[in-house]
């Protein structure tokens, strides 16, 4: 067989070592020669996944030494946890489970001889004991009763002790052959020579022997109803009119119309299907089936559909019977597997023609069945001479007939990459309808350019992600990768945004290299400048907007963007030199807030004002700052400071490049007096200016004066009104209706 994993119970460096083993399911309880409980479970999952594993201590020692253990699987126990039984040389049980911790039972007055052997009934609600005296005894796996003792009349240990079914235990001597137990303490004797092995089954006992295997189960009830010699149940009566009628016997309807009058025949047809189910003769399956079809048709109400599929579960048991098959299901573990389950075990055996036979007969997806005798074929295909296309259309006329588009390729493709055809996988993975179970497969295969065109051609943004995140990742020379990406827009557009958000204070490579090679120098030179901006220390964010700006200097198109990306880096080495002289941040700041702040620290220390104001007119120079700017600048500076004696000073050393209405709203901002502010409103040459900054600051009769100089009807009548004076909302109708 092939090893599908390996782990350890034990550390390699334990001194311990395992002496008693059972397993459940996917777990496992190991006892250890230093009395503790070793419990892994998980084992049978991923194979990668690693077994959950735990220690339970228990109160064995060398004096109280274990004789005999068993386990209760979760699924069974009455806690919902594993729960280990652990019998004792003191003749008592032990009982371990990771919750409650060890118990003792305290068996010692109901059992005479320590336990050797022990066995758990399918159900888990009954242990059978074989004691050190002979004694087989049966009781709860709450140890609260006691159902049976049988005294076999040999003191040996037998090899195997298992259940049969529920309700039947089943023991194995050398030499002595096996030993059936009922639940009254009747027994059978079935000699056997040679060696055998018993399987415990749901509802029977498997016995397999060098040659055979046989199914040892207790006769079911409807079999017997039938089958009892003298029996009058509806069932047999309902065989015996069956035969009769065959026979041409004219008690024959007699007899079923005496069935039907008591009502029991729907209870006869339905005994006679489950006997029929239960029998692995052919010939007596068929004559149970007559009698229920012979019954079904004095009972015109009962539902065929029972009748048609016991005939179907029939025939798919006898099939999988068949000695070239060998698996003797019965019909209660048929019914626990499922259809779909046995079409897998089929699989596995590769026994393909079957399992689409039973698929086709039950109407079951045979997708399953297609896909591994594809995926075996191609595994067989070593050994045939058939070309990579022969192939893929036979696996394609096979998997996909009408071509629906139905089935996945995507196990055959990759069988087919593992025998190293990778021609074949690529042809077949052309046939995968599902872009999502296409592109892993491709990208594990080396085949990015296929790969990134399945993920584009799809749509799918998740799967472009992933192919491009796989790419960056395997190392690809940038030449090749931005060439395979750029020849698809969607996924460079995708792969733009993502290093985008990956550019950080120290890294922006990734993005820097896409751009140049697309040659996106708006983009490459904006990514640089925004870095500069993520810099604490000044020479990195002066080095980072040097390079932005040789970016834009590649196109002539950015010449703007390169001039007012190295005056920014000029300003910056500026405030760098003022922060050394000022003592005061400036790095950050715009060009008029540089200037703005110099302006008033020129006024905070008078004694640097001289040096401060030649400062600021050395940048306004050096950055070609207009005087119309540099004006609102230290207006709003003076203003800030209250240095109203200088900013009158400023308004009178010439005509002011911006006129006189800045200094007037400076006044109204800064919360100077009306006289202040009119000193320079009467100044402001356009009447329009004028009139708003005297409704400012609340000289109405001189916004009335400038209004009727404009001649402006509008304005006289809402300075009159806003003024709130009668006079002269008054005068202002008066001199209205004049014009």
């Amino acid at each position: 067989g092939k090893l599908l994993r390996s782990f350890l119970v034990l550390p390699a460096e334990a001194a311990a070592h395992v002496t008693q083993v059972c397993f459940w399911g996917d777990g496992l309880a190991a006892l250890t020669s230093d009395f503790n409980l070793h419990i892994s479970e998980g084992f049978g999952t991923e194979p990668t996944a690693e077994p959950r594993s735990r220690v339970l201590e228990t109160t064995l020692s060398r004096e109280r030494a274990c004789t005999a253990m068993a386990i209760v699987p979760p699924m069974l126990s009455r806690s919902a946890l594993l729960e280990v039984i652990l019998a004792t040389q003191d003749n008592s049980v032990l009982v371990v489970d990771p919750q409650s911790g060890c118990r003792d039972q305290q068996l010692h007055g109901r059992i005479n001889a320590a336990i050797t052997k022990m066995s758990v009934a399918p159900n888990g609600r009954f242990l059978a004991c074989f004691t050190s005296e002979g004694m087989l005894t049966v009781m709860s796996t709450a140890f609260t009763t006691k159902v049976l003792d049988f005294d076999t009349k040999s003191v040996s240990r037998p090899l195997q002790i298992v259940w049969c079914g529920e309700d039947a235990v089943v023991l194995h001597w050398r030499n002595t052959g096996v030993v059936v137990v009922g639940p009254y303490g009747d027994w059978l004797n079935f000699p056997y020579d040679g060696p055998l092995h018993l399987v415990a089954e749901p509802d029977c006992c498997r016995v397999l022997t060098l040659r055979t295997c046989e199914v040892l189960q207790r006769v079911p009830a409807a079999t017997e109803s039938i089958r009892r010699i003298g029996s009058t149940a509806p069932a047999a009566l309902l065989y015996d009119a069956m035969e009769a009628f065959e026979e041409g016997d004219p008690k024959a309807d007699e007899n079923i119309r005496s069935i039907e009058g008591t009502n029991q025949l729907a209870e006869a047809v339905q005994a006679c299907l489950t006997a029929a189910q239960a029998e692995f003769d052919v010939t007596r399956q068929q004559a149970l089936l007559k009698a229920a079809s012979y019954g079904k048709a004095f009972c015109p109400a009962l539902d065929p559909a029972e009748f048609v599929t016991a005939a179907k579960t029939l025939r798919v048991l006898n099939s999988v019977r068949d000695p070239r098959v060998g698996l003797p299901l019965t019909v209660q573990q048929y019914s626990r597997l499922t259809p779909q389950a046995l079409v897998g075990r089929l699989i596995v055996r590769n026994l393909h023609h079957l399992a689409l036979r039973v698929c086709a007969f039950l109407g079951l997806r045979n997708d399953r069945v297609v896909v591994h005798w594809s995926a075996e074929k191609i595994r067989r295909a070593a050994r045939s001479a058939a070309s990579d296309a022969e192939l893929c259309e036979l696996i394609r006329s096979r998997m996909d007939p009408n071509g629906t588009g139905g089935a996945s390729y995507l196990e055959v493709a990759t069988m087919a990459n593992q025998m190293g055809r990778r021609r074949l996988a690529t042809m077949l993975l052309d046939l995968e309808p599902h872009a999502a179970d296409q592109v892993p497969l491709l990208l594990s295969m080396r085949e990015e350019e296929m790969a990134l065109q399945k993920a584009v051609d799809a749509g799918d943004t998740d799967l472009i992600y992933l192919t491009l995140i796989h790419l960056e990742r395997s190392r690809l020379e940038p030449e090749r990768f931005y060439r395979m990406v750029h020849a698809h827009p969607e996924a460079a557009a995708l792969l733009r945004v993502y290093y985008t958000h990956k550019v950080t204070a120290a890294e922006r490579e990734p993005l820097q290299g896409l751009l140049a090679w697309n040659r996106s120098h708006l983009e490459g030179g904006a990514a640089a400048a925004s870095q500069a901006y993520m810099q604490e220390a000044h020479p990195q964010r002066q080095r980072l907007l040097r390079e932005a700006a040789s970016i834009f200097s590649q196109s002539r198109e950015l010449q703007a963007y390169q001039k007012a990306t190295e005056e920014q880096a000029d300003l910056l080495d500026a405030q760098q030199e003022l922060e050394v002289r000022a003592n005061l941040e400036f790095a950050g700041l715009g060009l008029n807030a540089t200037l703005h702040n110099l302006l008033v620290l020129a006024v905070e220390e008078p004694t640097r004002a001289q040096e401060l104001n030649q400062e600021v007119t050395r940048l306004a120079r050096k950055f070609k700052v207009t005087d119309k700017a540099l004006y609102h600048i230290k207006i709003e500076a003076l203003a800030r400071c209250g240095q109203w004696g200088q900013l009158s000073r400023l308004a009178n050393e010439r005509r002011p490049p911006v006129g006189f209405k800045p200094f007037a709203q400076a006044c109204i901002r800064y919360g100077q007096s009306r006289g202040a502010a009119e000193m320079y409103i009467e100044k402001v040459t356009p009447l329009e200016q004028r009139f708003d900054l005297y409704t400012d600051v609340g000289s109405w009769q001189k916004a009335v004066d400038v209004a009727v100089k404009m001649r402006d009807a509008g304005r006289l009548s809402a300075a009159a009104k806003a003024s709130g004076d009668a006079a002269l909302m008054a005068q202002a109708r008066q001199l209205v209706s004049k014009w």
